[in-house]
């Protein structure tokens, strides 16, 4: 039986909940998703961290239009409600390996189609910007290299690749299953409740070769999650792991317990 072993930081101090509610709309992800990467700005925004980078770094900059897109920084920043990336492989040779999903108010993601559509009308001949298909939703293409589909409900769907799009479109309007249909592991670490503003989680990278010796304990993980959130008064982590069995989860509990006594002793030394 596979066991699970969580492990809660806080930057000055131990802080932990159970992760139970979920704001990820796991009926939008692909069932055959193997890593997952969730922002939900409307959380975030609400933050300490949230209300800093809007002071410094949004508000300054609340006119300016990123990218050439005629969509104000400031109305992009309140009008995305969460951004979630998810991909079913670790193929590193790639660009193409996971799609991007983002959930937007209705006024943005209409603002964000008429910016694509003027920009390929002043785009003559050979526009950068181009439509590639309007039926059954609209498809827009940045030089065949970034494809974007703008559906009848609040997401808009980003890929590098064409055909993940589409197969993550199917996803997102019932055509193919989702991973709330899924009864595996993986379904289960995508779980996180309201306090949780970031959420990464991944399973099956321990047989992957791109894991580096120093972080050879995941190499003993058959998954992972971890979840970034914000307290009364401090900024949490909460880092989940899967183990095979209760053996090498207790030996992945004594690894980590090691690891926080050595940031403890290296927080006295400093103070």
């Amino acid at each position: 039986m596979k066991t699970l072993t969580t492990i809660a930081l806080a930057l000055a101090t131990v802080a932990t909940g159970p992760l139970s509610a979920n704001d990820i709309r796991t009926e939008s992800v692909s069932a055959e998703a193997k890593w997952l990467l969730h922002l939900n700005l409307d959380v975030f925004r609400e933050t300490a961290m949230g209300s800093y980078l809007s002071e410094s770094f949004i508000k300054p900059r609340a006119d300016e239009t990123p990218m050439g897109f005629r969509i104000k920084t400031e109305d992009i920043y309140e009008g995305i409600h969460a951004i979630t990336a998810y991909g079913n492989t670790y193929q590193v040779d790639t660009d193409a390996i996971g799609v991007l999903l983002v959930r937007m108010e209705e006024n943005l993601k209409s603002i964000f189609e008429a910016t694509l559509i003027q920009q390929e009308a002043a785009g003559g001949e050979s526009p950068d910007i181009k439509t590639i298909q309007t039926d059954p939703y609209t498809v827009y293409t940045k030089g065949n290299e970034l494809f974007a589909a703008i559906l009848p409900r609040d997401v808009v769907v980003i890929s590098k690749s064409l055909d993940q799009l589409v197969s993550a479109v199917d996803v997102v309007e019932d055509r193919a299953p989702g991973l709330d249909e899924s009864d595996s592991d993986f379904s289960e670490m995508t779980r996180a409740d309201d306090t949780f503003f970031f959420l990464a989680t991944a399973e099956g990278f321990n047989q992957s070769g791109a894991i580096p010796p120093q972080a050879r304990v995941l190499r003993m993980a058959e998954a992972a999650r971890l979840a970034l959130g914000e307290g009364t008064e401090d900024v949490f982590l909460n880092l989940t792991l899967m183990a095979q069995n209760e053996t090498v989860r207790d030996q992945l509990a004594k690894i980590v317990q090691g690891l926080l006594a050595l940031i403890s002793l290296s927080q006295i030394d400093n103070q």
